[in-house]
């Protein structure tokens, strides 16, 4: 046996026993000592781990602040096309109560035209003289004048358009109602960005101006269609009234404060998404392990 092959053999029982002592080190080792090894190598796992869950977290926080963007912008916008609807509503809604024109005939046998209001009533006299047209405009109010008789355009069988009924009261109470809630809901409107619990406030008086001013409309529609107040005796001919502007402005102030109740629903659920989303915590997705 040469030297060359004692000193290999040698080397390889030195390695041998130098990697068996380190397994006996390893086995001898104190738990605490063992222990600190591990948590080691857990934290040097959980940098790559959090690495990864930081982006994640990056991304989750970029869509959060976007969504949270979109629902803040989306409630203003809602709220001020809430806001125009519900003043749209009321001075619509006066204009319809103010002007007569609710029910129109024209009697040609007199050459006049007959608005019929809720509680004003108009005549326009048109005369006809060597090809020029002349038109006068006289107007009553219904509480003062009932029968007509000081109207110098009012015909024989015309003067149960003219008298002030109940249902004329009614509409015109509904209405007035439906405008004072109008006007508190849309103080109410205005301060729900600020403070939700107006919203809810908003809504709800929202919904009464609603149910008034299409309360308000069927009971005229309803009464409006009576035989004694639908039709209107001439000398000769009998004609039937149509239903004015004023009528349909009363329907269009009804869909605006229906619009507007939609629309109020609609940024009180993005009020309140929003405001939770103010106040809620972020999450940890993770968590590192410090121990050693």
């Amino acid at each position: 046996m040469t030297g060359l092959q004692l000193n290999t053999d040698f080397r390889h029982d030195l390695r041998q026993s130098f990697d068996n002592s380190e397994e006996t080190m390893f086995l001898h080792m104190p738990y605490f000592v063992k222990r600190a090894m591990n948590g080691v190598m857990i934290a040097d796992e959980c940098i790559v781990k959090g690495a990864l869950s930081e982006m994640t977290l990056y991304n989750l926080r970029y869509f959060q602040n976007t969504m949270r963007t979109a629902i803040s912008v989306s409630r203003l916008i809602l709220v001020l096309l809430t806001t125009l609807l519900i003043i749209a509503g009321i001075v619509i809604s006066l204009v319809a109560i103010g002007t007569p024109a609710w029910q129109v005939v024209n009697i040609t046998e007199f050459h006049t035209e007959h608005q019929h209001g809720l509680w004003l009533d108009c005549t326009i006299g048109r005369k006809h003289v060597q090809g020029s047209s002349d038109s006068s405009l006289h107007c009553t109010y219904k509480f003062e004048n009932p029968t007509g008789e000081n109207d110098p355009y009012n015909i024989q069988g015309i003067e149960e358009q003219h008298k002030f009924f109940k249902w004329h009261k009614a509409v015109l109470g509904f209405f007035v109602i439906s405008v004072l809630t109008a006007l508190i809901s849309l103080c109410f409107t205005l301060c729900s960005p600020c403070v939700r619990i107006c919203a809810v406030v908003a809504n709800v008086l929202s919904l009464i101006t609603v149910s008034l001013t299409v309360v308000a409309m069927v009971v005229y529609f309803i009464n409006s269609h009576k035989v004694e107040v639908r039709f209107v005796h001439g000398i000769t001919r009998t004609y039937e009234q149509s239903r004015g502007y004023s009528f349909w402005l009363g329907i269009t102030a009804a869909l605006a404060h229906l619009v507007a109740f939609i629309f109020g629903v609609i940024s009180t659920i993005l009020i309140f998404l929003h405001d939770r989303q103010q106040h809620r915590s972020p999450k940890m997705w993770y968590k590192h392990n410090t121990s050693v």
